[in-house]
């Protein structure tokens, strides 16, 4: 009996501190209720309040352990551990589409693995690495990687991840070190996911899974370029080119209409061309200038504006 009232009072000082911090667990530690499991073959369990995927061998596709709920804008939070050596991650904002007799599930994905490439966002199933400059021109992303992120990465022990999504903006950290810090239009919302990697082996263990949902944000028509700011419109070649830096390579445009978007949060400016980002400087004047651009640019724009407290938590 003292057993199980101390249990209890345990579970009660739980749910006093998720309520304190606004996180709620989005796993029950006893079974997957509310998962669905999506892809591939390989089989998720639970063990001693832990989800155990364990890879199918040789078998086609990467699978994921989803959410049934889609979210928004969040803070995720998880631990992670290799107990058999792969590749993995966490998808955000994430989707299926149609692959023959399965599902191919795309969209952001929070890469876990022992590599350089930890905690950096791939683009799975879609654009991979080739959504940013930093990686474009690179035959492996490894080459840029910091260094700070890999040595954050503990091998053989709990990694705990945090992903935030707020508006344009998607950051990470492993182990509290920053890693990506992604600003993208594609998608702003979707289910999250936790990969078993196709392969010869592997198996991953994830516990402590819980979110903070915060505040939404929404694509509005008209051009609004006060505070923190993305903007979306389809632009003419001539127009997208005098939007960008002289030296932006040609290949990137296309003749006719092409999809522009761009952000400016504080005096970090990202401008995304066709899907593809084009620039990501952090320059007032470069900020100033192109507000000043867009402001004499007649188009059917949308504009998602950040409240100051999303901005904030933006730039944490």
């Amino acid at each position: 009996m003292k057993n199980a009232l101390s249990f209890l009072f345990f579970l009660l000082l739980a749910s006093v501190s998720f309520a304190a911090d606004g996180f709620t667990p989005i796993f029950n530690g006893s079974d997957l209720t509310g998962w669905k499991t999506r892809g591939g073959f390989a089989e998720y369990s639970v063990r001693d309040g832990v989800i155990v995927g364990v890879c199918a061998p040789n078998t086609p596709g990467n699978t994921f352990l989803c959410t049934e709920k889609d979210y928004a804008n969040f803070v995720l939070r998880l631990e992670i551990k290799f107990e058999v050596m792969s590749n993995s991650g966490v998808q955000v904002r994430s989707h299926t589409r149609p692959n023959k007799d399965r599902e191919t599930i795309f969209g952001y994905q929070c890469e876990f693995a022992d590599r350089v490439a930890v905690g950096q966002i791939y683009d799975e199933a879609r654009r991979a690495y080739r959504y940013a400059t930093k990686f474009r021109d690179l035959k492996r992303p490894d080459e840029w990687f910091a260094d700070d992120a890999p040595r954050a990465y503990k091998k053989d022990d709990w990694n705990q991840v945090e992903i935030q999504c707020v508006g344009p903006s998607i950051r990470t950290w492993i182990n509290g070190v920053p890693c990506a810090n992604m600003i993208d239009v594609l998608d702003a919302e979707g289910f999250i996911g936790l990969q078993v990697h196709a392969g010869g082996r592997g198996t991953i263990l994830f516990r402590n899974i819980e979110i903070k949902e915060l505040p939404a944000t929404a694509w509005e028509p008209g051009l609004k370029t006060e505070n923190g700011f993305a903007v979306r419109a389809k632009l003419p070649l001539e127009t997208v080119r005098a939007l960008l830096p002289a030296e932006t390579d040609a290949k990137f445009f296309r003749n006719g209409e092409n999809s522009y978007a761009a952000a400016i949060i504080g005096d970090r400016v990202v401008q995304i061309v066709n899907d593809l980002e084009l620039q990501d400087v952090t320059d007032a004047g470069a900020a100033s200038a192109l507000r000043e651009k867009l402001g004499k640019i007649d188009s059917a724009w949308e504009t998602m504006t950040l409240t100051p407290e999303q901005k904030a938590q933006i730039e944490r």
